[in-house]
């Protein structure tokens, strides 16, 4: 009897460790709720080793995204190109270089045609501000006989 509570030990120790790490991620997800950044980072080095930890750093990464480059975004992706989140963040990354105009690093982040509709006019709308207006014509040629008005911006210029 004495050798299965030795055993049952090491089990408890950790379910405890687990129940602490639970604990701080919860805690880390309020640090990032209220954007208390050194609360968050020093609950994040603490759960390294927690199954959960990517989310946290997806939740991190999305506060910060407006001041991510495109390396940092391509990065990201790559990192955790395994997670659902990962074409999340690629996404919203182009819609926000598409509001504010820069479609220069638009080309560099989506260098192919993308695959939805919104994205495929700002994609043509990129080709047409930066030289490219033969292929945004052609794009915009494609949306208008499949009567995709997404693709009214393009067609306007």
């Amino acid at each position: 009897m004495v050798s299965l509570g030795i055993l049952l030990l090491p089990l408890s120790m950790q379910a405890s460790t687990l129940e602490q790490q639970r604990e701080r991620y919860a805690q880390a997800q309020a640090a990032l709720e209220e954007q208390d950044m050194d609360a968050y980072n020093a609950l994040r080095r603490q759960l390294d080793a927690y199954p959960l930890v990517p989310y946290l750093d997806y939740r991190e990464f999305s506060l910060l995204l407006p001041t991510k480059s495109v390396q940092d975004v391509n990065t990201f992706v790559e990192t955790f190109k395994a997670l659902p989140f990962s074409e999340t963040i690629h996404d919203r990354y182009l819609y926000q270089l598409a509001r504010t105009g820069n479609w220069k690093d638009f080309l560099t982040m989506q260098p192919d045609v993308p695959r939805g509709q919104a994205l495929q006019c700002y994609y043509y709308t990129a080709k047409l501000q930066t030289g490219e207006p033969a292929e945004a014509w052609k794009g915009a040629k494609k949306a208008w006989l499949t009567g995709n008005s997404t693709m009214m911006p393009v067609i306007r210029c």
